[in-house]
């Protein structure tokens, strides 16, 4: 008689140096799984240099060693690994959180709600969180708490159909965005503060991973070849406005939480002050579009720049920072005659303006925009 392989399991990768530290989460994670009927899986992972410390709790865990790997690597090689047991999902651990028999109970119960989805373990609000929610949201038009979170339960075959370059920290970010743009859905589980790690204070190494994949997921984003569909949902055709006015609401409507607007007009500013010539609106709505901003703050915006004024000031500074003196002949034949070098000022002080610009500009749409969301919440 054979039995049947379990649907889920829980992946604790402990790095070699670490392990002992890590007994206490295997037993909760041993005993809550027995209970939902979930095994366990302890991945060690590090430098093969690195000895392998004493004291690894492994009764009634499935133990894997993978020498030289990162945790990234080790959480793959445990994706391959389930998905060959013929598991569906696996929950991913943080050995430095302390998690509860019904926070891992939430988790197991979205994931196998929803063979499709990312489940989130969203411990309470942290500041650095929110921008990362922000990011996450204008990347893949998605709003996914959490989005820092290690504590996640994934569909292991589609994870393991990810082209995945992240090997550090940057691993979830890039997780979470690349299942959204293959077409999985991101399920919030709201848990206890206990399940967030302890504060951690990034390395530089980290923090500028952390950038680089921010900017490059940005940069693909931007890109117009279509992402990889792994999952294709039901109803996602183009939808029939019923008037003009409908269409005229929903862009009104659409992405107008504060933040989002205030990154709307900052993105809007700067592509204003660039030296687009008659393609500053086309420009604007293209990557307002694919960063799924606010379209009508972006286009709006730009006519606070429009010629002659922001112009010549960019001309100006990037003449000043060229020569040393300001261009004192800004006459029509003048420019017309030098356009190549003009057009050349007008980049470099585009550079410098235009990012001034936009930091001053969004942070006073952030504050109005706020401040105008609260008096309409206190009168209704």
């Amino acid at each position: 008689m054979s039995t049947m392989a379990p649907s889920g399991w829980c992946v604790i990768p402990v790095s070699r140096r670490d392990a002992p530290a890590a007994a206490d989460l295997v037993r909760i994670a041993v005993k809550s799984g027995a209970a939902l009927g979930v095994p366990a899986l302890v991945v060690i992972y590090g430098d093969r240099a690195e000895p392998l410390a004493a004291g690894i709790p492994g009764a009634g865990a499935v133990m894997l060693d993978r020498q030289g790997f990162t945790r990234a690597e080790a959480l793959l090689s445990a994706a391959h690994e389930i998905h060959a047991r013929g598991g569906r999902f696996m929950a991913a651990l943080d050995p430095r959180a302390r998690y509860s028999a019904d926070d891992m109970a939430a988790l197991m119960a979205g994931a196998r709600a929803d063979g499709a989805a990312v489940v989130i373990g969203c411990p309470p609000w942290s500041r650095s969180r929110r921008w990362s929610d922000l990011l996450v949201r204008l990347i893949t038009g998605v709003a996914a708490d959490g989005s820092t979170s290690r504590f996640r339960a994934y569909p292991v075959d589609h994870l393991t159909r990810l082209k995945l370059k992240g090997r550090w920290r940057d691993f979830e970010t890039e997780a979470l965005v690349k299942s959204l743009w293959a077409g999985l859905s991101a399920c919030v589980v709201p848990v206890s503060a206990a399940s967030a790690p302890p504060p951690h204070r990034a390395s530089p190494a980290d923090a500028a991973r952390t950038i680089f994949t921010y900017a490059a997921l940005m940069a693909r984003r931007l890109w117009p070849w279509p992402h990889r569909r792994l999952v294709t949902c039901a109803g996602t055709g183009p939808k029939v406005r019923r008037s003009v006015a409908q269409v005229i609401a929903d862009l009104l409507r659409e992405h107008a939480t504060p933040p989002e607007l205030a990154a709307s007009a900052a993105v809007g500013t700067f592509l204003a002050i660039l030296p687009l010539i008659s393609a500053h609106t086309v420009a604007i709505l293209y990557v307002t579009t694919r960063l799924n901003m606010n379209r009508i703050m972006a286009v709006s915006i730009q006519n606070l720049f429009m010629p002659p004024f922001a112009p010549l000031a960019c001309i100006e500074l990037g003449y000043y920072l060229r020569h040393g003196c300001w261009l004192t002949e800004a006459t029509r034949e003048t420019v017309l005659a030098q356009a190549p070098d003009r057009l050349l000022d007008w980049l470099i002080g585009s550079l410098i303006l235009g990012p001034l610009a936009a930091v001053i500009l969004g942070a006073a749409i952030f504050g109005i925009a706020r401040r105008l969301q609260g008096r309409m919440a206190t009168h209704g």
